[in-house]
């Protein structure tokens, strides 16, 4: 199946202050404007959690940037998935570690049959575990609840390049979605079909639907925004050929140039709009172009961002890193990175709503985080460099953390993980002071390598 072309173009991406928009946040989670200094971000620890995982780009443990692989229960217990060889490349294992708020150490908590790609793993709002799984071509949910896997119920085309997609919403739906390919023909991307469901904790039924699109798209962060409300963001992934292009020397048979966010009216149809975030053409100076979106983030005012990756005219040729901000349907701003290695990069906040950017790759973590009056993570500081213990080599296919769409709540802290080939390396990033509290409001070193790559999409 496809892969990304690993796309190095050793440059420095220059971050920019814009003005911000000043906008409260909901609930107990503070407002990004505080008057005082910010708190400095700090790596509280980090460690191996195995060096026996999965390789290769396409199925590899890192492969699949926007799965879920991080989830941290209310007792402080963090969880990681991650997949080991089997008896072939579709026939990988999956296994589930854990390591509680009081000890260094990582233990397997319980292992399953992955199929081709990696798992997605989600905390429900009762910090119950379930994974996520497609062994033998068909979707499979282990729950910590028994213990156990059992298939999930819908007309799924079987399949073992589902290149499935997951989310949990802070009411305990889980949504599952499958970008179905059919793989063959001179069209097998046209028009783009997927089939998804979600489990409602309300009936203890799942509900499977089928939608489509007029192209394919890949690489699906599904984003719940609120009580029975979901958006999903992806990236087109097709052949040059089925958008008329005419394809470059030497470049990869598909092309990706399209980021794009739907939203859904109801749950029982299909999307009812569709918004385009970028979309990069090719010219006559920039033929090879790329546009691939790296993390998507709902913030505690409802809005949403998107990081995306772009190469083409629109970029000089050069691979850079840009954050897109959505707001109503409306895209109201759009703007450079300036953390290295954008394409690793993953965009969180603190209980005071303060915005971070971190990527992570070799024996470091990078963190920019929001100056003080930022309020919509587009006004940065300079970027810090945090060494991890241990030596790792910086070839990360993707950095995971824990974040809401997963349904591990916003904390003043963050923990992560991240590839180095076999090895799954784990950190914990303190955001905000540890003894911050949340502001009411009335409304609801770099490494060598080079900072710019592309890497194996799901």
């Amino acid at each position: 199946m496809r892969s990304w072309l690993k796309y190095l173009t050793p440059i420095l991406i220059v971050a920019v202050a814009l003005t911000a928009v000043s906008s409260p946040a909901p609930g107990q989670i503070g407002a990004a404007n505080a008057a005082t200094a910010p708190y400095t971000p700090t790596l509280v620890r980090s460690g191996l959690i195995t060096s026996g995982a999965a390789t290769g780009g396409d199925g590899g443990n890192g492969w699949g940037l926007s799965k879920l692989r991080i989830a941290r229960t209310s007792d402080g217990t963090v969880y990681a998935a991650y997949v080991t060889p089997g008896t072939d490349s579709l026939h990988k294992q999956w296994v589930l570690a854990a390591r509680t708020n009081t000890s260094g150490t990582w233990t397997t908590r319980a292992t399953g049959s992955a199929g081709r790609e990696p798992v997605n793993l989600l905390r429900t709002p009762s910090d119950q575990l379930n994974v996520v799984s497609w062994p033998n071509g068909l979707p499979a949910l282990w729950s910590s609840s028994n213990g156990s896997s059992v298939a999930i119920p819908g007309a799924w085309p079987q399949s073992d390049y589902p290149y499935h997609a997951a989310g949990m919403s802070a009411q305990g739906n889980l949504y599952l979605l499958q970008s179905v390919c059919a793989c063959s023909a001179q069209t097998p991307d046209v028009p783009g079909e997927y089939a998804w469901s979600y489990y409602s904790p309300t009936d203890g039924q799942w509900h499977y639907n089928t939608f489509s699109t007029a192209d394919r798209y890949t690489g699906m962060f599904l984003l719940p925004t609120g009580t029975n409300q979901l958006a999903m963001a992806g990236t087109r992934d097709v052949l040059w050929s089925e958008l008329g292009y005419t394809q470059p020397a030497g470049a990869f048979n598909y092309v990706f140039n399209d980021a794009r966010l739907w939203q859904f009216g109801s749950l029982t149809q299909p999307p009812s709009a569709s918004i385009d975030v970028h979309q990069e053409l090719p010219t006559a100076d920039y033929p090879n172009v790329h546009t691939s979106i790296d993390d998507a983030y709902v913030d505690t005012t409802g809005r949403t961002h998107i990081l995306y990756s772009v190469v083409g005219a629109s970029s000089g040729g050069q691979f850079i890193g840009r954050h897109a901000i959505l707001q109503n349907g409306t895209l109201v701003k759009d703007v450079p990175t300036g953390i290295y290695y954008p394409n690793l990069s993953r965009l969180i906040q603190d209980t005071t709503g303060r915005f971070h950017l971190i990527s992570a790759c070799g024996t470091a973590v990078y963190v920019q985080s929001g100056l003080a009056g930022d309020t919509d993570g587009t006004q940065l500081g300079a970027v810090q460099t945090l060494n991890l213990t241990g030596s790792y080599v910086c070839n990360a296919l993707n950095n995971y953390i824990t974040a809401p769409r997963g349904g591990t709540p916003l904390a003043d802290f963050v923990d992560g993980v991240f590839d180095s080939g076999g090895q799954w390396v784990y950190y914990r990033i303190q955001l905000a002071s540890p003894t911050s509290v949340p502001t009411p409001t009335s409304t609801p070193k770099p490494s060598p390598t080079p900072r710019g790559k592309r890497r194996t999409a799901s």
